[in-house]
């Protein structure tokens, strides 16, 4: 069955989780996907895999720590995003 959404919020931050993942991403085929992640983090985390494989699939990606909060908005039409780094907690 598809899965079909605009949105996805990545899961484990973006770790490369593999076959399961893969198959995730291609059933949802989101236009935007979130990745909640701090900049710089030990893990290195998103994996840069799992960020090409969803901008292959056509997502814009939102990454948390480069963008701070990702705000998405719907009038059921159409989809608005903004980012602020008003939450950011780390300079």
């Amino acid at each position: 069955p598809m899965l079909k959404s605009t949105v996805i919020k990545v899961p484990h931050h973006g770790s490369d989780e593999g076959e399961e993942e893969d198959y995730l991403f291609q059933a949802v085929s989101a236009r935007l996907a979130v990745i909640s992640v701090d900049r710089d983090n030990r893990l290195g985390l998103p994996a840069p895999e799992v960020v090409e494989r969803l901008e292959q699939l056509g997502a814009r990606v939102y990454k948390t720590g480069d963008s701070g909060a990702v705000i998405i908005s719907t009038d059921g039409r159409d989809v608005q995003v903004e980012t602020s780094d008003i939450f950011r907690l780390w300079n």
